[in-house]
């Protein structure tokens, strides 16, 4: 029962009531609607199953009995929340009545050791009922990953890798494919590996005498993070999914770099190659049959089933088996049979509370500029390292007050970083700066001025004021391309320096961006609030007690309903984000 997700599989009503059965599916409807049934106890991305809870019916109730039978309902919640059982923790009883998972991972992980271990209970129907126990073992395991696409690398990572790898190993070829097409899709990847292709002629050249693949076909771009020992015997595909698995949760911000999606086409083809064909003399060139030579496209079916189709890229590479018809029991089965990571599982504490709650609301406002993919230099920065340091630079002097706040912490650990890393640290030196066009469109028309900067020649060109700087460029630039409404050169406007304590959270190079974004982003969002003071625009956005919830995939934040701003929500920026990508997380606001 995730906060956003309330499901109920089976609703028994004993009796009717005055109004028949019509009257009580609307009553039934109407009430259950308005329940709020989320346990105080348990964070927001918590999965509670029930196998049953009984009430009182609630038909017929007046508003304030109502009101009463839903306080009724969700003390019952509570309690069960507070006696179930954790699959992650501890032996599970048959006659258990309620379950709890902290997040998707702890649910995936505890799937998948039953899985291994062919063990079926209650709770597994209730959550993933067309992964029976009947179903072959690829299918149940797809079923359970593509409802909860986000958590699958986290629950790979968690596993040990030979562990992982057993899995894996099961799948066969249009598993895989579909696997790793998820993945892609899931987080918007670029297709890289997807495309690898084998021909003949490749086959033959690699395996030609005295010639040897190129040093960069056969380096894998995961090779930092991903062990070699348990995945040597694992096909390419299936070594592919876990690699990538490994970089999405390691370092994220790689994986979707087109340079790493080419490495890993180039590895992949290599490793094809070598697992298909042994050395022979060269051939006529010709591709090899059928050799659209990817990875299949996923069958979009509406029945949802795999396709079967074989292609180049898997038939005939590795090992791995079709999925088998029955489960297929593991030594120890009542044990552990897929350990994994206790750092994997998230404490069902009371999230951590922070003053600066609107963090999260920014991730809306980078989301309408497209931050941080809108400026070139910028793309292969994390996002949350991008959100801190314009968090600090629009916050200025006032951010003094905030030093202790969580929420820097927090933003050290949603971009990977240890506390001692600043952010921005991958960022090449700057050379120039210059805003999207389509951003200027977003405010209304200026007056453009240029000036040169008395320290460094550098040209400046600012709007007039309330102005924000349009271009930085280098002291040869020209201004043929600006088409400038007063070319004469203005006085000089010095950008606002950073705090102090901003040097020990960003680098240099980071530092030099968010000063000069600053003064665009304090201008749009002083319009976007209809406001005229911009410290107090950016208090109104910044400055939002909260509590903040984090598990590997998901980020909520928790605030009274009281609390919601009439200016924030009309410029959108209260939403609950969802599933963004590039970010990494399912990100969901609440108000309660």
């Amino acid at each position: 029962m995730p906060a956003e997700k309330v499901v109920i599989n089976r609703l028994h009503v004993h009796e009717t009531g005055p109004t028949g059965p019509v009257g009580l599916r609307l009553g039934l409807e109407q009430a259950l609607s308005q329940l709020r049934p989320r346990p105080a106890q348990l964070p927001p991305q918590a999965i509670l199953v029930v196998r049953r809870l009984a009430a009182p019916p609630a038909f017929g109730l007046r508003p304030g009995e109502r009101r009463r039978w839903q306080q009724q309902l969700a003390a019952q919640l509570e309690q069960l929340a507070r006696q179930a059982a954790r699959p992650s923790r501890e032996h599970v009883s048959p006659q258990a009545n309620a379950v709890l998972f902290a997040d998707p991972v702890e649910l995936l992980l505890c799937w998948s050791r039953d899985l291994q271990a062919g063990r079926w209970t209650w709770y597994w129907n209730e959550l993933f009922p067309a992964a029976g126990p009947n179903q072959p073992f690829g299918h149940r395991l797809l079923a359970a990953c593509l409802a909860h696409p986000q958590a699958l690398p986290h629950v790979l990572v968690s596993l040990e890798p030979a562990a992982a790898a057993a899995i894996l190993d099961r799948l066969n070829q249009a598993e895989l494919s579909h696997l790793a097409h998820s993945l892609h899709d899931t987080f918007a990847l670029p297709r890289g590996a997807l495309d690898a292709a084998v021909t003949e002629t490749a086959v033959t050249e690699a395996f030609a005498p005295g010639v040897a693949v190129p040093a960069g076909h056969t380096v894998a771009p995961w090779r930092d993070w991903l062990p070699a020992g348990p995945i040597r015997h694992l096909s390419p595909p299936a070594v592919y999914i876990l690699g990538l698995s490994y970089t999405l949760v390691r370092r994220p911000d790689q994986a979707r770099r087109p340079g790493f999606g080419h490495q890993a086409r180039r590895w992949l083809e290599a490793a094809l190659v070598a697992r298909q064909t042994p050395a022979r003399p060269p051939q006529p060139k010709r591709s090899l049959p059928g050799s659209a030579s990817r990875l299949p496209e996923p069958d979009s079916a509406a029945t949802g089933t795999i396709s079967s189709d074989r292609s180049p890229l898997a038939a005939g590479f590795g090992q791995n088996q079709a999925a088998s018809e029955e489960p297929v029991a593991r030594p120890g089965a009542e044990g552990a049979i897929t350990p994994f990571d206790a750092a994997a599982l998230t404490d069902l504490g009371h999230g951590t509370f922070t003053r600066l709650g609107g963090a999260i609301y920014f991730v809306n406002l980078l989301t309408q500029l497209g931050l941080p993919q809108a400026i070139p230099n910028l793309a292969s920065l994390n996002p949350w390292e991008l959100l801190g340091g314009l968090a600090v630079a629009l916050l200025g002097k006032s951010v003094g007050k905030y030093a202790d706040d969580p929420l820097w912490a927090a933003l050290d650990e949603l971009a990977g970083l240890a506390p001692d890393q600043p952010w921005g640290a991958s960022l090449p030196p700057p050379a120039a700066f210059q805003l999207p066009a389509t951003w200027v469109d977003r405010l209304p028309p200026q007056q453009i001025l240029a000036h040169r900067h008395p320290d460094s020649d550098r040209l400046q060109l600012w709007t007039a004021g309330p102005g924000y700087l349009l271009a930085d460029l280098p002291a040869d630039a020209s201004l043929a391309a600006w088409p400038l409404l007063d070319r004469q050169l203005a006085a000089p406007v010095n950008l606002e320096d950073l705090p102090r304590t901003a040097g020990r959270r960003l680098s240099s190079h980071l530092a030099w961006w968010v000063r000069r974004l600053r003064p665009f982003l304090a201008c749009y969002l002083t319009h976007l609030l209809e406001m005229d003071d911009q410290a107090a625009a950016v208090e109104t956005l910044f400055h939002q007690p909260a509590t903040l919830y984090l598990s590997p995939t998901h980020l909520d934040l928790v605030q009274s309903v009281e609390q919601i701003s009439l200016s924030l929500r009309r410029a959108g920026l209260d939403q609950t984000p969802g599933w963004r990508p590039e970010f990494g997380y399912i990100i969901t606001i609440h108000f309660e």
